[in-house]
């Protein structure tokens, strides 16, 4: 993988995240201000991507609001299979993880890991992580151990 940094922002936040982006993948910044790490379009099949991204809490605000909302909006998401979440140490830093398969109307069965960790700052400024690749019936997150090496790569 090679380096890649990128400039995220959100409200009055901007950050430089450094991610790691495979061979053929391109980095495109959305209109939101977070970026999409995309791999290389194959007709007939879902594009794997890594979109980051700035979640700015009101001061004052506890974490917990935020991980509550990643749950609501995951466990709204149709046919959805929790695969996994834990809190996870990767490059000192200490990420929730949640990783879940759920059922979209076009694309099928999809396979998404949400990552969140705690930017510094004076305001909860957090760096979201969202991994999103095919999966099958018989094992619906097989895909998010590869695009895992992207995520882990993410530093500031």
């Amino acid at each position: 993988m090679d380096p890649v940094t990128v400039t995220l922002r959100a409200a009055q936040d901007t950050w430089d995240v450094t991610a790691g982006l495979p061979s053929g993948w391109s980095a495109q910044e959305l209109p939101d201000g977070s970026v999409a790490l995309v791999a290389p379009q194959r007709p007939g099949e879902f594009t794997p991507n890594v979109v980051l991204g700035l979640t700015v809490l009101p001061s004052g605000t506890d974490a917990s609001v935020l991980l509550g909302s990643v749950r609501a909006a995951r466990d709204q998401l149709p046919a959805v299979t929790l695969v996994g979440e834990e809190e996870r140490e990767v490059g000192g830093r200490s990420w929730y993880v949640t990783e879940y398969a759920f059922t979209h109307d076009q694309a099928g069965t999809l396979a998404q890991g949400v990552r969140l960790a705690r930017a510094d700052g004076t305001a909860p400024v957090y760096v979201r992580s969202t991994a999103t690749c095919a999966g099958t019936p018989d094992d619906p997150a097989a895909g998010l151990a590869a695009l895992a090496a992207v995520q882990d790569a993410v530093t500031w």
